[in-house]
């Protein structure tokens, strides 16, 4: 598993990076966060990465 945590200073910049890796297939975890002074937003992101052997993965 790869984890990142993607940021932007508007929520529209946060928002296009997200949606792009989420095309790439990367999964958001929990909510969008705002830092305390209010000036970038935060969004954690996960990939998950998928042996042949895991029994939850379907092709």
């Amino acid at each position: 598993m790869e984890y990142k945590i993607v940021s932007g200073v508007m929520v529209e910049e946060l928002e296009r990076r997200v949606q792009a890796l989420i095309e790439d297939g990367w999964d958001p975890i929990g909510g969008m966060v705002l830092s305390p002074d209010g000036t970038t937003f935060y969004q954690t992101m996960i990939l998950e990465d998928y042996d042949d052997d895991d029994e939850d993965y379907d092709e």
